[in-house]
Order: C-alpha cells, then structure tokens, then sequence
C-alpha cells in the first residue's frame, strides 16, 4: 500500500459490473453490459465443489477424499 491517495479520476474509469451468482468460495459470475464472466477472486483458495483436477490435487495435498474436498466446497459455497 503506498502513500499515494486514489485520485477522483481513478473512480472515474472504474467499469462497473453486476454481480450475477457466487458459483464457489473462490469464484463469482458477473456482467459487464451484456458479457458474462467468470471471476476468480486472486488470493482466495477454497476448496472445489465439482470433479476436477484441481479438486483431486486439493484431497492429495490435504490427506482427504475426493468427497470430502467437494463436501468442504459446498460448504464454503454456502457461507
């Protein structure tokens, strides 16, 4: 964080967007105009709600089933 402050023009050319759904812990679906995108949020890891790669990666790396990453997913999801 510098010491610079945010100048008026900054928000200026902020482009909005409508947020649309939470799809997991870590990723939202939002609009720009009439664009649909998939957003995932930079920092933040939670665990999977589906069967993909990164979800067997996520039970190895953790000692867990694929079951239980899914199941921590969810409940991520719902938070």
């Amino acid at each position: 964080v510098g010491s610079e402050m945010c100048k008026e023009t900054d928000a200026e050319s902020k482009i909005p967007i409508k947020i649309l759904r939470i799809v997991d812990g870590d990723t939202i679906e939002a609009q720009i105009n009439r664009n649909k995108f998939s957003v995932r949020l930079v920092g933040i890891d939670c665990y999977e709600t589906c069967r993909i790669h990164r979800a067997y990666r996520q039970a190895y790396e953790n000692n867990l089933s694929i079951d239980e990453v899914i199941k921590k997913g969810n409940e991520s999801k719902l938070q």
